[in-house]
């Protein structure tokens, strides 16, 4: 029990999840449905670097130049249960989140892929919970 309070507060990088916190909400579905960041958007390094920096994320390589970097949320089931307890914590918690997601798919930072793939993993996942 000790470990997964751990893994909820390292994931949303808070002792107090706030699901309209937009880094603590992409935190949480970027572990729970591989989001995919649009790497030309002005706001995904800030993303990125704040995602490695407080929320779990890995980089699993750089440029030499420093200037690109290759992250992602390890496939880790307690990270995913972690996540879904912080997606269903309150009434509110779901809805709030897919309200950032909205959000930063609207204005184009992170990829539905090009089928809709983002779309179907939100459906799949979100069913089993």
């Amino acid at each position: 029990e000790q470990m997964f309070k751990f893994a909820v507060q390292k994931l949303s990088g808070v002792s107090q999840y706030d699901a309209t916190h937009s880094s603590q909400a992409l935190a949480v579905l970027a572990q729970r449905f591989g989001l995919d960041v649009c790497f030309g958007h002005h706001d995904a390094v800030h993303y990125v670097e704040t995602s490695v920096a407080s929320h779990l994320r890995v980089c699993i390589t750089t440029t030499d130049d420093r200037l690109w970097s290759y992250t992602t949320y390890p496939s880790e089931p307690l990270l995913s249960c972690a996540a879904t307890y912080l997606l269903h914590s309150t009434v509110n918690s779901l809805n709030q989140t897919l309200a950032t997601l909205v959000t930063k798919v609207e204005n184009g930072m992170i990829d539905i892929g090009q089928r809709g793939e983002l779309v179907s993993r939100l459906l799949w996942l979100l069913a089993k919970d």
